[in-house]
């Protein structure tokens, strides 16, 4: 039987039942019916300033997207989320780059195999060749690597890509408050994608929208429902409605 199921809501004094809307406080963890959260306009635990929470994610209960559309996280750090970007575009970028060198070094390799008169190319032997080939399809393949990652990056184990796992930040679905789906990362970043498609102005749309929206969500983050946050943060609020639940 799901854990909020005959805990009583503060606000009406009611016991919650498996038809009721509810949302949880994420600041103390308390449960309140949704209609008594916005009468209240707020938790009704004395003193507490938490913000509305999806209960969806634990089973049994329906929840209201206008009482809790926005997680209630604060704006990730801007250099965090930097570094993760810069981090992640190296990842992108590193398997094609071995490739482009590896075609180089043999390019440059057969380029000094003439003779002295430069009269007898010797230099396509059957080494350089194989090279070629490796080279072209190192390069292919890390291309498509490159391409499948960028869109699925912040689907990766807890809502991480590589640089944000290195930072310490996450990709958060705020429907319900579980870690960024594969899905839902391909949408995020495909409209950042799209956007980086226009000319002269494409590339500085998503970072102006991060810098200008009080909780850093761009567009995709918009399209998709979710939010970056960091890990310590969301780990903080699992554990208050976790403790509620014990109670």
């Amino acid at each position: 039987m799901n854990r909020y199921i005959n805990k009583e809501c503060p606000y009406c004094h009611k016991p919650i039942t498996v038809d009721d809307n509810i949302v949880v406080c994420s600041k103390c963890g308390i449960a309140h019916h949704v209609d008594c959260w916005n009468e209240n306009h707020g938790c009704s635990t004395y003193g507490c300033d938490g913000q509305p929470h999806s209960a969806s994610g634990f089973g049994g209960f329906n929840f209201s997207p206008a009482a809790g559309e926005t997680a209630a996280y604060s704006k990730a750090p801007l250099w965090s989320r930097f570094w993760a970007s810069v981090l992640d575009s190296l990842i992108i970028g590193v398997i094609p780059v071995i490739g482009v060198i590896i075609l180089a070094v043999t390019g440059s390799v057969d380029l000094f195999t003439y003779d002295r008169y430069f009269s007898d190319f010797t230099g396509y032997n059957g080494a350089s060749i194989g090279l070629y080939v490796f080279g072209i399809i190192i390069l292919i393949g890390g291309g498509i690597w490159g391409f499948v990652y960028d869109f699925i990056k912040d689907g990766l184990g807890m809502g991480q890509s590589y640089g944000k796992r290195a930072v310490g930040l996450m990709v958060v679905d705020v429907a319900d408050n579980t870690p960024c789906s594969k899905g839902k990362s391909a949408l995020r970043n495909l409209i950042m994608t799209a956007l980086c498609a226009v000319p002269w102005i494409g590339h500085f749309v998503e970072p102006i929208m991060v810098l200008a929206n009080d909780s850093g969500r761009r567009l995709g983050d918009l399209a998709a429902n979710t939010q970056v946050v960091s890990v310590s943060e969301y780990r903080a609020s699992i554990k208050q409605e976790d403790q509620w639940g014990a109670i």
